[in-house]
């Protein structure tokens, strides 16, 4: 049998045939899988109807089941209960019916995804007929636990304006509005930078000079990717990507975005699985963009190649606004990206094959009021639960700044535990 391969977090896990089920046989005419309708879906459970055709000659009892191709063994976490009685389904043509379809019921705590799914109809000697499904669905709890900030309400010299962070093995990247510092990440975030910064690794550099003569004046969150820096310029049209290198954060090459779709750049990330670039604008995002990148003779070359659409757990449309940040995970896979959107915001956590949510880590904030004007900023996905950060545990990081005040934004660097990145 074939399908299409999974996504990074396994829908099912495992295969979803129930026991018993022998090897497959060579299809027969007589068996035919003519649609397929899923009825129920949430995040622990699926019911799914078919309309089929057996021969009412065939001389076996024949039921309907599913499995995510490519898998081979039964999972702990899943329960199957397949469509027919131990006398199997009925025979001929069967349109669909309330009491003809199979379950399938999630009892594990991981998030699981994927686009296919192949419903089977088989006997005792095999399979019959197949046919795959595409489910844009999520299933599943994604855990996390709030771990407390570190830095908490400071201002250590990068705090103001500051937009968002990434890392490689050793360093943080750190990028205000016009500047970009790097960081041991055996330095204290909490202790304010000195005039020795350089003698302690730390190292700062602000917008070029060129590109601040023609008008940009605003970076975005940046990302790290096999040896180069990616920032977001804005300030003009059309807005840019910027790469710099990071041993002492020089200037490698820049390169425009396409206006015609993109009039602001908040963020931008790389996914390590394909080496293309995502970005979007700040607000009303139904989809990401998603452009293929290469450095070649001092520039930076940017073509876009498709919009990555979002759903939410449900596979229903969803769209993002004030999108300030994105990081891929390295370990799963999955994009991880943050809005400044108050109750409705937080860190949103996709599946890049699908654009399906997957998960939604809720961020207590200030977000607008005579207090507090506190937002969220840019993250990044990093375990660091044993890497020496002092002061800083969990996988998942958040920058978040109080605007609130005369003097520079107050810092609050939010960190997460999130099992599945560990």
């Amino acid at each position: 049998m074939t399908g299409k391969s999974l996504t990074v977090l396994s829908f099912l896990a495992a295969a979803l045939l129930v026991a018993g089920i022998p090897q497959p046989a060579p299809a027969q005419t007589a068996c035919q899988i003519q649609g397929i309708r899923p009825i129920h879906v949430d995040e622990n459970h699926v019911k799914v109807q078919v309309q089929y055709f057996i021969a009412p000659s065939h001389p076996k009892a024949c039921h309907i089941g599913a499995y995510v191709p490519n898998r081979t063994t039964q999972s702990s976490s899943f329960a199957v209960r397949p469509a027919g009685t131990p006398g199997g389904v009925p025979k001929g043509l069967h349109t669909f019916q309330e009491n003809i379809h199979f379950e399938i019921s999630h009892v594990g705590a991981t998030p699981k995804s994927t686009e296919t799914m192949e419903v089977v109809i088989y006997d005792g000697d095999g399979n019959l007929c197949t046919s795959v499904v595409t489910l844009r669905r999520a299933w599943g709890n994604f855990r996390y636990t709030f771990l407390g900030d570190h830095p908490h309400d400071r201002e250590p010299g990068w705090s103001d304006e500051c937009q968002g962070v990434t890392h490689d093995d050793r360093n943080w990247y750190i990028a205000q509005n016009k500047t970009i510092w790097k960081f041991p990440v055996t330095y204290s975030l909490n202790e304010g930078v000195t005039s020795a910064k350089r003698a302690r690794g730390i190292w700062n550099i602000d917008i070029p000079r060129f590109l601040r003569d023609e008008g940009y004046n605003h970076f975005g969150h940046l990302d790290y990717y096999d040896g180069h820096l990616y920032v977001p310029l804005e300030g003009k049209l059309p807005c840019k990507i910027v790469v710099f290198e990071p041993g002492m954060l020089n200037y490698v090459a820049e390169g425009n975005l396409d206006d015609k779709i993109q009039t602001h750049a908040p963020w931008c990330a790389v996914n390590p699985a394909d080496g293309l670039l995502y970005t979007s604008n700040s607000d009303d995002n139904g989809g990401l963009f998603v452009y293929r990148r290469e450095i070649k003779n001092g520039k930076l070359e940017l073509r876009y190649s498709h919009l990555l659409r979002l759903y939410d757990e449900q596979g229903t449309p969803i769209r993002v606004n004030s999108a300030q940040g994105g990081a891929f995970s390295r370990k799963s896979g999955l994009l991880y990206l943050s809005s400044d959107r108050g109750g409705g915001g937080g860190i949103f956590v996709f599946d890049p094959k699908t654009g399906i949510r997957v998960g939604w880590i809720n961020v207590s904030y200030h977000h607008s009021n005579t207090t507090y004007m506190e937002e969220l900023e840019g993250l990044t996905v990093w375990d660091l639960d044993a890497a020496g950060a002092p002061g800083i545990r969990g996988q998942v990081h958040l920058i978040m700044i109080d605007n609130v005040g005369v003097n520079d934004d107050d810092l609050y660097f939010k960190h997460f535990s999130v099992p599945v990145e560990k």
